[in-house]
């Protein structure tokens, strides 16, 4: 008897032994826990995932979904809460070998919030709630679109300011819609769409030229019929986008969405702002279209596509840039990385309020860019804003900035997105 009690006497020593140290292990991980918490919110008042992205462990999921998705349904949460005005945390426990700490915390652009981060054995985050949120999937297989068979297609265009707008057929009415072949999809002003909940807040992953990859309040809507210039999108899903910020900033209402790469791809398309036209052409009946039309050619240039965007090189100072084209810049952009370098090159410099069309508006450098070369045709004084586009240019292939409408309305373009090839004519 006295030799087993003195054997149980060991084994509770042991397991005190074992107790008290485990103890300190899990308290200081989570004081590293809360140091990782205290990085999101830097995250949150930076608008970056910078500082957080090496404490995400493989499996981070946001909102149930993983991978490339989580990252960038988080970065558009860090951008769209705004920044931390208090915080309190309320718990911690640990579920399933998680230990999950739930913050209260007071954001800037949404209020007071119960925000969860949960934890791995290795103190990385493995997910992550800011503010309840549901995020939907809209598949390109859910998306048809019945292009229009006609070989020339000419679309009158509206100027709002610097912003081209076209007509559309929506649901049987006429509506203005925003021309930017900069967005891959064509989207509808969730301000004119009936049964949206719009108390809910809904984060999209299109990112626009401000520099701010959250376009908030993003939804699907389901569309009985759009059409433009012939081409049909008949009982389908659609992205939705609140646009009112566009609307205000244009003094325009009635902008009922925009037009997007998607319904111009099948097609060349010839630009020319003097005479307020879009042509839609097939691109087997180019060579028509140019001698029926008369056009002189001035350059013919290479064009590559990245992604959506077809891109050129240009000539500022003596230095050679990638520029995208893009129809709903209302300025040239450059990329502010390279502002520094061409600071001598520009005249009447001011900072000014770039804004995209999620109403996400950001202060710039803008000037007059003294010279800019693209083949033959050589443009002075363009107003050219400097703004951080690092966003598009993160990808493998990118570009340095963007033309838009002082280019675009400087001459006729023609662009061709199958041949890779754009045209300026005199």
């Amino acid at each position: 008897m006295k030799l087993n009690q003195c054997k149980l006497i060991k084994i509770l020593s042991f397991f005190l032994i074992f107790l008290c140290p485990f103890n300190g292990i899990f308290a200081q991980n989570e004081a590293e826990c809360e140091k990782i918490v205290q990085r999101v919110m830097d995250c949150c008042n930076e608008k970056s995932l910078t500082k957080i992205l090496p404490y995400l462990s493989e499996d981070f999921s946001v909102a149930g979904h993983s991978g490339n998705l989580a990252k960038t349904i988080f970065q558009q949460l860090v951008s769209a809460v705004g920044s931390i005005v208090s915080y309190h945390k309320k718990e911690s426990r640990v579920e399933a070998d998680k230990l999950i700490l739930e913050y209260s915390i007071e954001y800037s652009q949404v209020g007071k919030k119960d925000s969860v981060f949960i934890f791995n054995k290795d103190n990385l985050l493995t997910g992550a709630e800011l503010i309840k949120i549901k995020v939907k999937t809209l598949s390109p297989e859910e998306r048809k679109i019945e292009y229009n068979k006609n070989n020339i297609i000419s679309v009158p265009i509206i100027l709002a300011g610097n912003i081209p707008l076209v007509e559309v057929f929506l649901n049987g009415e006429t509506r203005l819609f925003f021309l930017d072949s900069g967005a891959p999809f064509s989207i509808l002003n969730s301000k004119y769409v009936e049964g949206l909940d719009k108390s809910q807040k809904k984060l999209g992953s299109l990112q626009d030229v401000t520099g701010n990859t959250s376009i908030s309040n993003m939804d699907i809507a389901a569309v009985t019929e759009l059409e433009f210039a012939g081409n049909k999108i008949k009982n389908q899903k659609i992205l939705t986008l609140d646009m009112s910020n566009l609307e205000k900033s244009l003094k325009t209402d009635g902008i009922y969405g925009l037009i997007g790469y998607d319904m111009l791809k099948e097609y060349d398309i010839f630009l020319d702002y003097s005479k307020k036209t879009l042509v839609l052409i097939n691109p087997e009946h180019i060579d028509d279209f140019i001698k029926n039309n008369r056009l002189k050619t001035n350059s013919k240039l290479p064009c590559k596509m990245i992604s959506h965007i077809p891109m050129i090189e240009v000539l500022i100072g003596n230095k050679t840039y990638q520029m995208g084209i893009d129809t709903g810049a209302e300025t040239n952009l450059i990329d502010s990385t390279y502002f520094n370098d061409l600071e001598y090159l520009l005249q009447n410099k001011q900072k000014d309020v770039l804004g995209g069309a999620a109403g996400i508006k950001k202060e710039i450098y803008t000037g007059e860019l003294k010279k800019l070369i693209v083949g033959k045709n050589v443009y002075k004084n363009l107003r050219t804003s400097f703004s951080d586009i690092s966003h598009l240019r993160k990808r493998p292939e990118s570009y340095d900035g963007l033309l838009g409408y002082p280019f675009l309305s400087s001459q006729p373009v023609l662009i061709s997105y199958k041949r890779g090839e754009v045209i300026l004519f005199k």
